[in-house]
């Protein structure tokens, strides 16, 4: 007797994960896919081993089964700004993506909103959910106040909050972003379309936003983060003024370099307004023979930073970034 074998299609999906370094990307991706995934972490030796031993420098990569025809493809993105080059080769071909923000840093909504626009593009109406991890640790802001600027921002108003390690988590934020894509395919009775799991009742209290907390807020620098962002290798001095010009803080012995950075925090506002831009947060000069100058305006301060000329800007960059957000 011959035997015929019947070979039924598989559906592929593409999905991003994203957000920024400390989130969950990487446990995600192992936690879903189990063994079966592809990390390409490097150890870390800046401001972000506070946080983790290692960061993904291109992607982490695993397959999932959601069906018996059905294979979602999981893509996380690395979460530094330096190597956001990945960004635009991971998002070709995808289908949906999900955001993973940490509620413990200082201020989600710079990393919801920096995510929403670096993927406006690809962001449609129901390809995307938003899980917020870490809310054992005290957070700003609840679940309700992540949903409202998701939605003022156009992203999404599938906000949930999931623990990055748990697979029943992650699996219901790729099958909910994946929903209307599958729902598009005409079901038969041997290949039904899977539901969406309902996600594990969470343990956490959640909790209203602060009175006096703002979406745009930034934080006041302080001493604290001053000598963090000084101590970081290849900073040769740091300058700290207000948004009146005043000399807060500095051990930079230039004068005249001192005062440059006041101009520009005072100058910001002018340019934002006359060149249409939106929020500027970071000016930087480059010199081929000095030292470099990296300006952060932050809530009516100016943070500028003289780095050695051989420092990385982007990798300094980040660090103050990550400094900003955790310390």
């Amino acid at each position: 007797m011959l035997d015929i074998g019947v070979s039924l299609s598989v559906s592929k999906y593409k999905v991003i994960f994203a957000g920024p370094v400390g989130a969950g990307k990487t446990a995600a991706v192992r936690a879903v896919t189990d063994s079966k995934h592809l990390s390409t972490d490097a150890v870390v030796s800046d401001i972000t081993s506070l946080r983790k031993t290692t960061t993904t420098v291109a992607m982490d990569y695993g397959v999932v089964s959601l069906s018996e025809h059905e294979q979602a493809h999981i893509y996380g993105t690395p979460g530094q700004e330096r190597f956001d080059f990945m960004w635009d080769i991971l998002l070709k071909g995808g289908d949906a993506l999900v955001i993973l923000l940490d509620n413990s840093r200082n201020n989600p909504y710079r990393d919801l909103k920096h995510y929403a626009e670096a993927f406006a593009g690809f962001i449609r109406p129901g390809n995307t959910v938003i899980g917020v991890t870490h809310c054992d640790k005290p957070g700003p802001v609840s679940l309700e106040a992540y949903r409202q600027w998701a939605s003022d921002l156009g992203v999404t108003d599938d906000v949930f909050q999931v623990d990055a390690r748990k697979k029943d988590d992650i699996l219901f934020l790729i099958t909910k972003a994946l929903q209307p894509l599958r729902s598009q395919s005409m079901p038969t009775p041997d290949q039904p379309i899977t539901t969406v799991p309902e996600l594990p009742a969470t343990t956490i209290e959640e909790t209203a936003p602060p009175a006096n907390y703002e979406a745009e807020e930034r934080q006041t620098l302080n001493e604290s983060v001053i000598g963090d962002v000084n101590a970081l290798q290849g900073v040769a001095g740091v300058s700290l003024t207000n948004a009146m010009g005043e000399l807060l803080h500095s051990n930079i012995h230039d004068e005249a370099l001192n005062e440059f950075i006041a101009f520009l925090s005072g100058l910001t506002p002018s340019i934002e307004e006359e060149a249409g831009m939106g929020r500027i947060r970071r000016i930087t000069l480059k010199s081929p023979q000095a030292e470099n100058l990296t300006v952060f305006v932050e809530n009516g301060q100016s943070l500028g930073i003289l780095s050695m000329p051989k420092a990385s800007i982007p990798a300094l960059s980040q660090q103050v970034e990550d400094i900003l957000q955790w310390v």
